[in-house]
């Protein structure tokens, strides 16, 4: 194995790891909360397209490897919209009564490392710009969903 293929295991581990403490681990606080959510959209994003691009670099031969760039960029829309709903519901996630302000707090400061992703985004298409006109919606809806849920018993991070 190559360090490449270290880096992207790790990498991958830490990002089920992450998702797995905010989605079952304890409640936290308010603040945490949204940390958590802006967390999510930017590491979660930035792993899963990286990831997807070294796989299709890493199983396709050498006369499909410079098509590659296209194929994670058809990934691109639904992975955003995704972390965008996941963000959304992770930063409703918590004990304190302020899950509409967390929510909108998220789609607001969410918005800046989202405007990086798609001013550094090379594809060529309306992918990445879709991506980011959605997001405010998308993490609006992932707040909502997770408000609408059945609340489960309260693990409250000490």
């Amino acid at each position: 194995m190559q360090y490449f293929d270290y880096v992207a295991l790790v990498l991958v581990y830490l990002l089920y790891k992450a998702l797995n403490e905010c989605l079952k681990g304890k409640l936290p606080s308010a603040p945490a909360a949204v940390g958590r959510g802006v967390g999510i959209l930017v590491f979660g994003q930035f792993v899963t397209l990286g990831f997807m691009n070294y796989l299709v670099n890493r199983l396709t031969t050498e006369s499909f490897q410079q098509y590659s760039a296209d194929y994670v960029a058809m990934l691109y829309v639904p992975i955003g919209i995704i972390y965008a709903l996941l963000a959304g519901y992770i930063a409703a996630r918590t004990y304190e009564d302020t899950k509409r302000m967390n929510v909108k707090m998220v789609a607001g400061v969410g918005l800046l490392p989202q405007v990086l992703f798609t001013v550094f985004n090379f594809n060529e298409g309306v992918s990445s710009y879709l991506v980011l006109l959605l997001l405010i919606p998308c993490v609006l809806i992932g707040g909502h969903l997770n408000r609408c849920s059945y609340n489960k018993a309260l693990k409250v991070d000490s």
